[in-house]
């Protein structure tokens, strides 16, 4: 028996980097509602980097999103971030940094995500 092969054109992909970052950004709030189901929390976040590093001046974007967060236009103990985005970042100088990110649960509760280690560039 013989490997069957089959060619196809290949199509140049409408997707655009934007279209990406929302898709992973939905992919991140499935990753929170997980978390916050495995830890029996109420509310818990993923945030991400789209790149491990950069160089100065080089944009690069946080996606974020939240499971069971208070969105910031509800008041009273709000978040400080919506409860999902993309963020363009673009550093001033080199450096290492750390972007946290605290949501307040609609039922209570608060948690915090982060990207970036100490020693890492972003």
């Amino acid at each position: 028996m013989g490997a069957v092969f089959t060619l196809a054109p290949f199509a140049a992909s409408a997707v655009s980097v934007a279209d990406i970052e929302t898709q992973l950004m939905h992919v991140l709030g499935q990753i929170a509602a997980l978390q916050a189901e495995k830890s029996g929390s109420t509310v818990a976040c993923a945030l991400v980097a789209s790149r491990p590093s950069v160089a100065a001046g080089e944009p690069f974007a946080l996606i974020w999103n939240s499971f069971g967060a208070k969105d910031p236009a509800e008041g009273g103990a709000e978040s400080q971030w919506e409860r999902g985005g993309v963020s363009t970042v673009m550093l001033d100088k080199p450096g290492n940094y750390k972007y946290t990110f605290t949501f307040n649960g609609v039922s209570g509760g608060q948690t915090e995500c982060s990207t970036g280690k100490s020693g890492e560039t972003l």
